[in-house]
């Protein structure tokens, strides 16, 4: 048996030495190709299926001006690595027709790269970060022409325009492809921005990591900035004040619609200096849509598969929200066996002391503990979920997913805070609550996110030094075998996810919770450095990918955060001896008072909205003279060739 077997690996690594023979090995790279992209093919795939992707990447060469240089990199895994780059003619035909933007750092803005600028075709003017932004367009842009399936997967359908890279990897056929890290430009970025305490280089993270995720770091520090007010006028108003102060709480709710009318003026800034302002890409079908038949898209005219909606909606709504709804009901019920725990050792220890007062504080922690682990659990159906439903395009696909999760994680997260605030009114309590919930999410959030693969790239990185110093492995290629054991990083979802619950926690009581603000600020100012020591060291270089501002998803559920933190306030605000003299004075209820504040102040919201554009006039004004001057310039090409007739 151990023979036949033996034979059989035998037999196999000689097909392989055979369709590898024509690639060679990572020696022969030249040096300016030494940090570009890497491929993983499933050492048990098909044979078949192996050549005919390689095969597929080399007549690539034929649509896109030039091709792929693969070297195949030994190691002692069964999977087999390839080493992907290309020659600076094809990396500069591929860059002209997706209109890269490239970043001039003498005014920190970007321009479309022209292949008309250089004065030689084979001229290297990218850098490192925009061939990989090339190159990730090129692998992804290997697509199928008509409909068929994949070779040597009879049952695994490809339709015109389909990503066969990306359907590679979700057959686990490829079990990743992603870009190396640059040493001497990450290493400039690390002690700029890791280690230091400056405002962060969000140009050179945006040069490094891409737009996507420069906004979310972006985002973070306006945000951890922004707290500052509210943190000065918060540890005033719980030294000086009382706990509901009518005129902090109404400071409070103002500053909620500026601060996401500034964010909105400061993001469409940095997207104009990124050249992603209003830029607005045309979607294909997602590599995971199951589409039932072929139509002509009406932008396009081209085939595309579709999906009949009404079956996305019927599994959307006939399945989906039942599940929601019944996993919202389990959280509720959860709640109330919190609650009644609670109400038992309040009971059994009328008058806690010592050790007995950590014994009542106790089901508080265990509360919040369950909280998260429920939310991870959630999550993970919410993704099979999403999936299922077969939504057409990745943004499609994203914002019924935040909605999903922004929906379960506001009633798990919130409801109890909600059922002691405005049911047991019990404002004491509510701030124990209040303050240990946000506590532990956010420890235990460090911990899950920072500390842990941190844990596991320093023995990662112990091991390849160990590799280094014991065998005769070049440098070169024990760095790409350490890199391709790193764990990908899964996008700033999650980091946003945590940011909403953060702004709920913080904001939503805040009339009686003064201190929330510092400690978010505290929190924010470590998670920018924890965020970027675990994407410089933790993961494998994302793929750059390009965006005009934060998800409109996102932005949307901070506005109704902010919208019902209004609403909260306001609420509490019922219970504020202040608001009990106002409405004695008027001879009207407190509840009517409430009313008409909230009112005034959610209309004062949609007035600052109205009135404040979204794009700041400099912006605006170079905008209209870009747009003049191509207006000018296609006139004027527009005569001289008729006057060559």
């Amino acid at each position: 048996m151990q023979r036949r077997q033996s034979q059989a690996v035998a037999e196999r690594q000689s097909i392989l030495d055979e369709i590898f023979n024509d690639y060679g090995s990572i020696d022969a790279i030249d040096t300016d190709d030494h940090n570009l992209y890497v491929i993983t093919i499933n050492g048990a795939a098909q044979n078949m299926t192996i050549n005919w992707l390689l095969q597929l990447l080399q007549k690539l060469s034929a649509d896109s001006g030039g091709h792929f240089r693969l070297k195949k990199i030994e190691d002692n895994d069964s999977d087999i690595t390839l080493h992907v780059s290309s020659d600076n003619a094809t990396l500069n035909v591929s860059a002209d027709a997706i209109d890269l933007m490239r970043f001039n750092a003498e005014d920190q803005t970007c321009r479309v790269f022209r292949r008309t600028d250089l004065f030689d075709e084979s001229d290297s003017c990218l850098t490192v970060s925009e061939k990989q932004r090339v190159l990730l367009y090129n692998i992804e842009s290997l697509h199928a022409v008509e409909r068929g399936v994949l070779f040597g997967h009879p049952n695994v359908k490809l339709y015109p325009g389909q990503s066969i890279m990306q359907v590679c990897q979700r057959e686990n056929i490829v079990t990743q492809y992603f870009p190396l890290h640059e040493s001497e430009a990450l290493d400039k970025l690390k002690s700029r921005w890791c280690f230091s305490f400056n405002k962060q280089p969000i140009h050179d993270i945006r040069n490094y990591f891409g737009e996507k995720i420069a906004f979310y770091f972006a985002f973070l520090e306006f945000y951890t900035n922004s707290l500052l007010i509210p943190s000065i006028v918060g540890l005033y108003q719980y030294l000086f004040l009382n706990d509901m102060n009518i005129f902090c709480a109404i400071f409070y709710m103002i500053w909620f619609p500026i601060f996401l009318k500034q964010w909105k003026r400061f993001s469409n800034n940095l997207a104009y200096r990124w050249g992603t302002i209003g830029d607005i890409q045309l979607e294909g079908p997602r590599p995971t849509f199951r589409g039932k038949s072929m139509a002509v898209d009406a932008v396009t005219k081209q085939l595309t598969p579709i999906y009949p909606i009404y079956k996305t909606w019927l599994r959307e709504y006939g399945v989906s929200l039942p599940i929601v709804l019944m996993s919202l009901w389990i959280s509720f019920y959860v709640m109330c066996i919190y609650f009644q725990l609670e109400t038992d050792l309040n009971n059994f220890y009328s008058n806690p002391v010592g050790f007995e007062k950590i014994i009542v504080f106790m089901p508080g922690v265990i509360y919040a503990l369950v909280v998260m682990v429920m939310n991870n659990i959630y999550r993970q159906i919410a993704t099979k979920l999403n999936e299922w439903e077969n939504h057409r395009t990745q943004t499609s696909h994203e914002n019924h997913w935040i909605i999903k999760l922004v929906l379960f994680e506001f009633v798990n997260n919130f409801m109890s805070l909600f059922y002691i605030g405005f049911y047991l009114k019990d404002i004491q309590m509510l701030k124990w609550q209040l303050g240990t919930m946000l506590l532990v999410n956010q420890l235990v959030d460090n911990i899950q996110e920072v500390l842990i693969p941190l844990i596991t790239t320093y023995r990662l990185n112990k091991d390849f030094q160990l590799s280094l110093k014991k065998s005769d492995v070049l440098p070169r290629i024990a760095r790409i075998n350490y890199e391709k054991r790193l764990p990908a990083y899964e996008g700033t979802y999650y980091d946003f996810l945590e940011l909403y619950i953060q702004f709920g926690y913080v904001f939503m009581f805040l009339t009686i919770f003064p201190l929330a603000p510092i400690i978010a600020f505290c929190n924010n100012f470590i998670e920018i450095r924890s965020d970027s020591i675990k994407l410089c060291f933790g993961f494998k270089r994302p793929h750059q990918r390009t965006a005009n501002g934060i998800s409109g998803s996102w932005m949307k559920a901070f506005e109704v955060m902010a919208i019902i933190s209004v609403i909260t306030n306001c609420a509490l605000l019922t219970l504020s001896p202040t608001v009990h003299t106002i409405s004695d004075k008027f001879n009207i209820t407190d509840f009517q008072l409430t009313v008409a504040f909230e009112h005034l102040l959610l209309g004062l919201f949609l007035v600052i909205s109205y009135i404040v554009p979204d794009i700041p006039k400099a912006v605006n004004v170079s905008l209209m003279q870009q747009k003049y001057e191509n207006r000018k310039l296609k006139i004027e090409s527009t005569l001289n060739s008729r006057l060559k007739r």
